[in-house]
């Protein structure tokens, strides 16, 4: 069974339908993607609003094996389908250095090489945000941030194909982002 809200098309639907409801008390609406995780063969794009010294946005996200995690193994190939919901603290403007706390909901499928054999595992991830947004004009800007998110699932452990494999109880990504805002 497919978990909901894992493609993008879903994800801009919802997006817009939110955000269109919203726009007369939003100072700001966004739409951004990530390049990065088009290299593994994934996406990642992200919406929302800034609402005072808040931005509250919605994200989607898929990557094959993502960088700056622990993998469980070279035999091993992991994908990531991921959706959540952030609260960050802006300040006065839009632009400039900001803070938050993330949430996650996330299914990983590991699949070993030689034989495979998959297992999909579904978790949580909590944590905090920090980062940098800069306009290039009035409506484009680049995001860059770092994100440091806790798995908060209990088991940890995956055995796949026989074999034991401990998952990371901790996870950073760091974000390089563009987008649009109007």
């Amino acid at each position: 069974m497919k978990a909901r809200f894992q493609r993008p098309l879903e994800f801009i639907l919802i997006f817009l339908s939110i955000t269109t409801s919203s726009f007369s008390f939003a100072d700001q609406l966004f739409l951004s993607t990530d390049p990065v995780p088009y290299f593994e063969n994934g996406y990642q794009v992200r919406g929302g609003g800034d609402i005072g010294k808040f931005r509250f946005s919605t994200f989607s996200s898929k990557s094959d094996r993502p960088i700056y995690t622990k993998a469980p193994g070279n035999e091993v190939d992991a994908t990531s389908k991921a959706t959540g919901a952030e609260v960050i603290y802006i300040g006065k403007t839009t632009e400039g250095s900001y803070w938050g706390i993330i949430y996650e909901k996330v299914r990983w499928i590991y699949k070993d090489k030689a034989t495979g054999a998959r297992v999909t595992r579904d978790g949580d991830l909590v944590g905090g945000k920090f980062g940098y947004r800069y306009f290039i004009g009035k409506y484009f800007f680049m995001d860059a941030s770092m994100q440091y998110t806790i798995n908060a699932e209990s088991s940890r452990d995956l055995t796949l194909a026989g074999r034991q494999y401990e998952i990371s109880s901790t996870y950073v990504f760091p974000f390089f982002e563009i987008g649009i805002g109007i």
